[in-house]
């Protein structure tokens, strides 16, 4: 009888501390990661655009260096990231921390997120609206330029991600090949421009070397 008792309460401990975990677990999940809130202007986006024009006309002018600072980068991803990648992200922070590693962050409703992956209709059925939450992703990696290619070839500029975590839940580098949809897998890799020689990030800053 005893180790009947001893039984029940050791069910009772173990289902309490899974009641426990998994409301801890969905806490940090839509918990706010550790990041800063993007800080940029109306006058770092006109800059940054500028800049980009720079670069589109870099066929008719000789080698020569863009800069762009942080502030430039956080606004040319507030204004068009979610677009391009047709979904709702809101509070896009990058952080150019140096030796070509850098750190993205932002907000996106659960479901929008995991859209056409198999984590869709699994969220679609949790019940509590998890697929309306929304949630905070980060990713670490380091930008790539791939090396020259035979002429004609196309060259792609690459976000290799090491490190990855949902809300303050860290998780391995390659689970975010499986949780985001194929739109926001498209972001991590881009056509580079014909008169682009390498891509590098400095601690502050973007540095991007035209061939002209």
């Amino acid at each position: 009888m005893r180790l009947g008792c001893s039984g029940c309460l050791l069910v009772v401990l173990l289902s309490v501390g899974v009641t426990a975990g998994t409301a801890w677990l969905g806490r940090a999940v839509v918990a706010r990661p550790d990041v800063p809130d993007p800080t940029w202007t109306a006058s770092a986006a006109a800059s940054a655009q500028q800049k980009l024009a720079q670069i589109a006309r870099s066929r008719s002018s000789g080698p020569r260096e863009v800069v762009l600072s942080e502030a430039e980068v956080n606004a040319l991803l507030n204004r068009h990231l979610g677009e391009l990648a047709g979904l709702p992200l809101a509070g896009v922070s990058a952080q150019l921390l140096g030796e070509n590693v850098a750190q993205l962050a932002a907000r996106v409703p659960a479901l929008a997120l995991a859209a056409e992956t198999p984590l869709a209709p699994v969220l679609d059925a949790v019940p509590g609206g998890w697929g309306r939450r929304v949630i905070w992703l980060r990713l670490r990696g380091r930008l790539a330029v791939e090396e020259r290619l035979p002429p004609g070839a196309r060259r792609d500029i690459r976000f290799e991600v090491d490190g990855f975590a949902i809300g303050r839940v860290p998780l391995p580098g390659f689970v975010h090949r499986l949780v985001l949809s194929p739109r926001a897998l498209g972001l991590l890799q881009s056509p580079a421009p014909a008169g682009l020689e390498s891509v590098r990030v400095e601690s502050g800053r973007l540095v991007i070397q035209l061939r002209g």
